[in-house]
């Protein structure tokens, strides 16, 4: 058992590592893109798929409590938690009601192309919405439809078993990042 969690955790940080290297620049793309929304009126809409649905609620938290300091909330509304209750065929049409032009709609997904992550990404084009897109194996039909202004992070070279560990260093990332810019806090 030992030797088995020690696999794990090799695994997560020779993951960190690859991901610090090989992303750090898409990452302060998104925060760029994402806090000039902020700082200009817009809104940040965030949905993950599966498992990484509660890591996009984190991001929503993360904007609109802060992390490290107490601050003024900033614009971010979870899809996921708007959706409870609803239909598959209504999913984006709570994207297509509360969001408007030059918004922001940040993704998470853990790959397939995911249905309801595609029915979003089509919602957010509709809108004229910036898509940051979190990509995973197989979401081709996905990242197609990404229009050259948004943004696709693949983590596709990456095993299953680290994805969420990853999805949330870059959340992590993202919320620090977004307040440094904003509020030029170290």
């Amino acid at each position: 058992m030992d030797r088995i969690l020690y696999k794990f955790f090799e695994q997560i940080i020779e993951s960190s590592m690859i991901l610090g290297d090989s992303f750090s620049d898409s990452i302060q793309v998104a925060t760029q893109i994402m806090a000039d929304a902020l700082l200009t009126g817009n809104t940040i809409f965030t949905a993950g798929q599966g498992s990484s649905c509660g890591l996009a609620q984190l991001l929503t938290v993360n904007l609109a409590l802060g992390t490290r300091i107490e601050r003024p909330g900033f614009p971010s509304l979870n899809l996921n938690q708007m959706m409870y209750g609803i239909n598959s065929d209504c999913k984006a049409k709570v994207l297509l009601t509360h969001s408007k032009s030059s918004d922001i709609l940040f993704l998470l997904s853990r790959g397939a192309s995911d249905s309801n992550l595609m029915q979003f990404i089509e919602a957010g084009v509709q809108r004229d919405l910036r898509i940051v897109l979190v990509a995973y194996k197989d979401d081709v039909i996905l990242i197609e439809h990404l229009t050259p202004r948004d943004l696709c992070i693949d983590l596709s070279q990456f095993d299953t078993s680290v994805l969420s560990q990853l999805h949330l260093q870059i959340i992590d990332s993202l919320s620090q990042l977004v307040d440094h810019i904003i509020l030029g806090e170290n």
